[in-house]
């Protein structure tokens, strides 16, 4: 996995990170904001970005549903009655044949962009 693998790290910010001395996942994961800055990148943007990064690692480890950003516990199981019960189901869901009972398709087509973002 890379930096630029992290939901909200794009060139700039994966530049700037670097800089910084914080070349992998695992570090930008571990990242303590009270000891570290970043030049360029707000408090509010590395606490995001480093939340990203132990999201990613935690899907990587274990792959449930309940680490997709905006997936609540009644989405989550009409999904698994639709038979998408881990992020990488999700993330490889057919848009054009998926049926979820109950959910728009613009609110899972929203799920998965962002369980996506977690299966780089």
């Amino acid at each position: 996995m890379e930096l630029k693998d992290v939901k909200g790290v794009g060139r700039s910010a994966a530049s700037k990170l670097r800089a910084a001395g914080i070349e992998t996942v695992d570090e930008l994961a571990e990242l303590d904001l009270r000891r570290r800055d970043v030049d360029g990148l707000s408090s509010q943007n590395l606490t995001s970005l480093r939340d990203n990064a132990q999201r990613l690692l935690e899907a990587r480890e274990d792959g449930g549903l309940e680490l997709v950003e905006g997936l609540g516990p009644s989405a989550r199981r009409k999904l698994a009655d639709a038979g998408v019960e881990t992020i990488d189901d999700l993330a490889n869901l057919d848009l054009r044949t998926a049926d979820v009972e109950g959910l728009s398709t613009d609110h899972v087509q929203k799920l998965k962009r962002n369980a996506r973002y977690l299966v780089p």
